[in-house]
């Protein structure tokens, strides 16, 4: 583990140890360094009473990339806290089936292709003895036109 030696605030030093600024600012006239978390945590293990003391807690340093793509620790937990509650949505939505389920659309899908390929074929059979004899193109037109309407209107109530 690599420990940020770099100069840092009384704010930020007392959030990488774990305790309030004003303990920070005692601790400080007590003689604690608070130009480095490093010095600061040395010279607590060395003085404070282990018994009385907060254990000291070596957090992310918030101005420092947390990663190679320069995301900081704030940003990464702020994502996680979205992320995190975008999967309590979707469970929510879940619970009150609120949600479409891809197999059943599939499956509802794939049983109104098979009506429909069914349905065509009925009505080819049914044309076909009829649209024969016909030899005007407006007699073959309207009982197109006829049979198609009287089909839509019949899939409409269903």
């Amino acid at each position: 583990m690599t420990v940020d030696t770099s100069p840092m605030n009384q704010s930020a030093l007392a959030k990488a140890l774990g305790l309030s600024r004003q303990m920070v600012s005692k601790l400080k006239r007590q003689g604690m360094p608070v130009h480095s978390l490093q010095a600061a945590q040395a010279w607590r293990d060395a003085r404070v009473n282990p018994a009385r003391a907060k254990p000291a807690i070596v957090r992310p340093v918030p101005s420092r990339p947390a990663n190679e793509t320069g995301e900081t620790f704030e940003q990464a937990l702020l994502r996680r806290m979205v992320a995190d509650a975008n999967l309590t949505e979707l469970r929510y939505a879940s619970e009150r089936d609120s949600l479409i389920s891809v197999p059943a659309v599939l499956k509802a899908i794939s049983a109104e292709h098979a009506h429909l390929a069914q349905v065509a074929a009925q009505l080819v059979q049914r044309l076909v003895p009829r649209l024969v004899p016909l030899s005007d193109a407006a007699e073959v037109q309207t009982l197109l036109d006829a049979e198609i309407n009287a089909f839509l209107d019949q899939e409409s109530r269903r």
